[in-house]
């Protein structure tokens, strides 16, 4: 997961959990509010038409003239402060006025609140999602039904019930928190998106930068520049990198002057002691024993090998400092194959092996350095040979592919694993197998061979199947 992400979703996360919290919390305090400002109000209200319009004789004989009229008048006075439906219960639990004649003279289903307000004298209430009384009535919201006690001569005469819609009431309130959510929502994602910007400019656009110094850094390149100018961490982070590739620099730049120094100096006593063995085997004055001229030999092929590794430190030093030149001109690329062929017919020979030359009839000439592109052609001839089992072949041949002449140099040889193949032009690889790690080599030659066919504005690559054989190829333009 990305950085900004990793950021980002935690935070908004929590705030909408956070809103929906507020939401729902002020949802619910709201609700208790107006329940409780209805039922404080219906209570004042029923108390005082209770006193003004109702009296002992209205509860013991509800049917009389008398009671009608003071039941319809305290019916009103209510009405005129709520639109909720009103009906009075006896004692006993029976209803004795309502504007529903039909319902005049039921009893009590175990109504809630009810039965609690006619024993405690206490006014209660119920909340109900839908009317019980009325269940074709369309659901606006929820209902409040409000049961206060009414006393006479110091004992409990009834109660009266006020059934209101306090839905018709709460749903407009709650369609404003709800609008209010919304709006916060909105807002909240508007700050998401701008701190996903700003997130962008100052985290990430930064992280990006140090990702393509690191890998420029990583491929060799110690002269790139990290330019982050904060006054912050990221701008210390930027200075520190900074430095770290100047002395990564530094410290290339004296590897590179050792290893040229070293290699240079080393040449000369190696030329020395190749040209001191070659005076000795020719003297023919010598009285040299057979086993010291083997001896001799061995001396001869370890300073042969010691003289190649100094060429290649040389030719790597060379090229890492920058002074691996070439001198390109049109090139005959066939009579080049053809000498370096004659070269190695004879290590060729001792292993039995064919190398066999697709010549086309007419193959155009390249823009390359004549030595630099013997020096290619040799090391991927060599190790063609090399590392070939004994009686296989090997080809060379040409393609003609976008202005460029491809040459190619494929062996049967034992391949290369795939785990391996990411590292061939690497310095100094060289494969773990047994096969491989037994024969002679510096693991310098395919780098070189690397370096030498750029700085001709060449390409090389190659395609190998571990026991399959190895084919290495390189383009060079046409002149």
């Amino acid at each position: 997961m990305k950085l900004i992400y990793k950021l980002l979703i935690p935070k908004v996360v929590f705030v909408v959990f956070l809103l929906v919290f507020v939401g729902f919390y002020a949802r619910q305090a709201l609700r208790n509010a107006l329940f409780q400002n209805e039922f404080y109000a219906m209570q004042e209200s029923v108390q005082r038409h209770a006193a003004a319009n109702l009296g002992p004789s209205d509860f013991a004989d509800p049917r009389s003239a008398g009671a009608e009229k003071h039941f319809a008048a305290f019916t009103e006075g209510i009405s005129d402060s709520t639109t909720a439906r009103v009906t009075i219960w006896d004692s006993e639990g029976r209803i004795i006025y309502s504007d529903l004649t039909s319902i005049i003279g039921l009893r009590s289903r175990g109504r809630p609140g009810l039965q609690g307000a006619l024993d405690s004298a206490e006014p209660s209430y119920h909340v109900q999602a839908k009317d019980d009384e009325y269940p074709r009535q369309t659901d606006v919201g929820e209902f409040l039904d409000i049961y206060i006690p009414v006393t006479a001569a110091g004992k409990i005469a009834g109660a009266v019930e006020v059934h209101s819609v306090i839905g018709a009431v709460l749903l407009p309130m709650q369609r404003q928190v709800r609008e209010l959510l919304y709006l916060l929502i909105v807002g909240t994602m508007l700050l998401i998106a701008v701190l996903f910007a700003v997130a962008q400019v100052v985290i990430v656009t930064p992280m990006r930068k140090v990702r393509g110094f690191v890998t420029a850094v990583e491929s060799g390149d110690f002269d790139a520049k990290l330019d982050i100018r904060s006054k912050d961490e990221m701008g210390e982070l930027s200075a520190s990198l900074n430095r770290m590739a100047a002395g990564l620099r530094r410290l290339q730049e004296l590897k590179n002057e050792f290893v040229f120094l070293a290699s240079h100096e080393l040449r000369a006593p190696v030329t020395v002691i190749k040209g001191y063995l070659a005076l000795i085997e020719e003297d023919e004055i010598a009285c040299l024993s057979k086993e010291t001229r083997a001896y001799l030999v061995n001396i001869e092929k370890a300073g042969d090998r010691l003289g190649r590794l100094v060429d290649d430190l040389l030719e790597v030093a060379r090229s890492e400092a920058g002074k691996l030149g070439v001198s390109v001109r049109p090139c005959d690329l066939s009579q080049v194959i053809l000498g370096i062929i004659d070269e190695q017919k004879v290590l060729a020979e001792k292993k039995r092996i064919s190398v066999a030359y697709d010549r086309p009839d007419s193959v155009p000439k390249v823009l390359a350095d004549e030595d630099r592109l013997k020096e290619v052609l040799a090391n991927l001839l060599s190790n063609a040979v090399k590392y070939s089992p004994e009686d296989t072949a090997i080809k060379v041949y040409h393609e003609l592919r976008d202005g460029t002449v491809v040459t190619s140099v494929r062996d049967a040889g034992f391949g290369i694993p795939a785990k391996e193949q990411g590292y061939v032009f690497e310095k100094f690889f060289r494969s773990g197998t047994r096969k491989v790690r037994d024969m002679p080599g510096t693991g310098l030659g395919l780098f070189i061979s690397k370096q030498l066919v750029e700085k001709m504005d060449g390409k090389i690559w190659f395609s190998s199947k571990e026991g399959g054989g190895t084919t290495f190829s390189f383009a060079l333009k046409k002149a």
